[in-house]
């Protein structure tokens, strides 16, 4: 059976970018053994980034013809297009022409619903506008709707659907009356370029980006819901107890960024946060290498992947709380509205004996996750052969 792989983000998603290689990756490992699989993209950078993990990917089209389809699809218009109209999109012919009997989304992908006739696997990995609705990234624009229509439309055809978490997959199943022997919930893995060949050293990132003092890493974008706004307001509560430390981040600015300095600055804090913007992922370890500690108080779940790649990398973890399943006795669990428990735990982090517990305790969560992950690997090989039965059945 001939399998494709399909990659749809971009290098700027951050940890997403790195989840992607992973699971590329992972499939051309897993799925390879019995199918024929090709790994597709939509740009040409996507495909650079892949040869130099030594993947080859194919560039496929996706058109105005695409996009319209989606577009009239997330509006309803399903059964004229599909029954009367037989559209077929550029994208859907292109994959045709191959023989594509599956084609897995490796990611998130609104290009899903640009297809009429291939069946496919789809990856969710949150339905966070439905678990937390206040924040403007889901609420407005009309981004609640898109995304409802989205999953709407894409769950219930999908053969597969994979997800981080048994958690999540239970969500998906009870919102969206999906059967839950669809679903494979397959932990992800720290990003190949973490600390590949090419990846940058501590000192060599200090030097680079004039980093001088002891600082906590939070390597995330700037979205509201990254929740930036407390770890400033414990850096404020650390400095008036007499305890300096500061705040580094990473990831692209999403329209946050300007009200966080502004509180940072009402917080007499400003000198001790750095927002360094989107940095390469081969710069990534050697931030995590340079930290404290990994703080991440954020409100977006179940899973994350900072967790991997700071246990990975051997720093401690301060993580919120309502996540609690995702790392277990690994990390300092702090109530993400607490500015308090924030600071005391950065406190916590600070003294040698407990940092050197939670990274003892975030490699042994780490093995378990393998052990978990290589479990699912073989649910989704028996997924894919599944439906391998089921398409030898038609011409």
């Amino acid at each position: 059976m001939r399998i494709a792989v399909v990659m749809d983000t971009k290098i700027s998603a951050g940890g997403g970018f790195n989840q992607a290689l992973s699971a590329v990756q992972q499939s051309l490992r897993v799925l390879g053994l019995d199918h024929d699989v090709h790994v597709a993209v939509f740009d040409e950078g996507n495909q650079r980034h892949l040869r130099r993990l030594g993947v080859a990917a194919k560039v496929l089209p996706f058109t105005k013809a695409d996009r319209a389809l989606c577009r009239m699809r997330s509006l309803g218009a399903d059964w004229v297009l599909d029954a009367k109209l037989r559209w077929r999109t550029p994208f859907e012919s292109a994959l045709q022409q191959h023989g594509i009997d599956l084609v897995y989304f490796v990611t998130p992908s609104q290009k899903v619903q640009a297809l009429t006739d291939t069946n496919y696997v789809l990856t969710i990995w949150d339905n966070c506008h439905r678990d937390e609705v206040a924040f403007p990234e889901v609420r407005a624009n009309g981004v609640f709707g898109s995304r409802e229509n989205y999953m709407k439309h894409s769950l219930p055809q999908a053969f597969g659907i994979i997800t981080e978490s048994r958690e999540l997959g239970d969500a998906l199943a009870a919102r969206y009356g999906l059967d839950a022997n669809r679903v494979v919930a397959m932990p992800t893995a720290p990003g190949p370029l973490l600390n590949g060949p090419g990846s940058a050293s501590p000192a060599w990132v200090r030097d680079s980006y004039d980093i001088r003092s002891p600082f906590v890493y939070y390597p995330a974008q700037l979205w509201a819901h990254k929740n930036h706004v407390h770890v400033l307001q414990a850096l404020a509560v650390l400095r008036e107890r007499g305890v300096e430390i500061s705040l580094v981040s990473s990831g692209g600015d999403f329209g946050n960024g300007d009200y966080l300095r502004e509180v940072a600055k009402r917080l007499h804090v400003a000198d001790k946060v750095r927002f360094l913007g989107f940095v390469p992922p081969e710069h990534v370890g050697g931030l995590y290498g340079a930290s404290t500690a990994v703080v991440m108080p954020t409100f977006f779940g179940p899973t994350n992947i900072p967790p991997l790649e700071a246990w990975s990398l051997g720093k401690p973890l301060i993580y919120s709380k309502q996540f609690s399943s995702q790392v277990g006795e690994a990390a300092i669990l702090v109530d993400p509205c607490s500015s308090q428990d924030i600071a005391e735990a950065i406190e916590s982090v600070m003294r040698p004996e407990v940092a050197e517990l939670l990274v003892r305790e975030g490699f042994r969560r780490l093995a378990r996750i393998d052990e978990e992950r290589t479990l699912a690997e073989k649910e989704l090989s028996t997924l894919v052969n599944a439906f391998a039965g089921r398409r030898a059945c038609w011409k």
